[in-house]
């Protein structure tokens, strides 16, 4: 009998050791660039770094350019992940669509910079 779970299973093992599919042939966006513009976002790929994990995203507005998500951007997206694990569909599924905006960074009351952004 066939593995049920094989095909999530190495879909995972692709995406961890091939890295990530949005950053080819795209440059990093600098949020800073961006503030108070709208973009919607197209897709996301989950990512892991030495301070937990963040997302990659592509937005509509922006062929070329991906964006390396934040404290804020992040959260959201991972109750669009969430979700899109309980539902067994890709993240675009769920958070393809969602227009947001960038805002000035501001300081956290430990002193680290905190970019936050506002969802339309």
């Amino acid at each position: 009998m066939a593995n049920k779970y094989f095909e999530s299973f190495r879909n995972r093992a692709k995406a961890r050791a091939n890295g990530c599919p949005l950053m080819d042939g795209r440059t990093k966006g600098n949020p800073d660039d961006y503030i108070g513009k709208d973009l919607t976002i197209e897709d996301a790929f989950r990512m892991t770094g030495e301070n937990g994990n963040y997302y990659v995203i592509t937005v509509k507005e922006l062929k070329d350019v991906f964006f390396q998500t934040g404290g804020s951007l992040t959260d959201i997206l991972n109750d669009a992940n969430e979700i899109a694990e309980t539902e067994g569909v890709p993240i675009r599924d769920i958070c393809g669509g969602l227009v947001f905006y960038y805002e000035e960074k501001t300081k956290t009351k430990a002193g680290r910079d905190f970019r936050p952004v506002r969802v339309k």
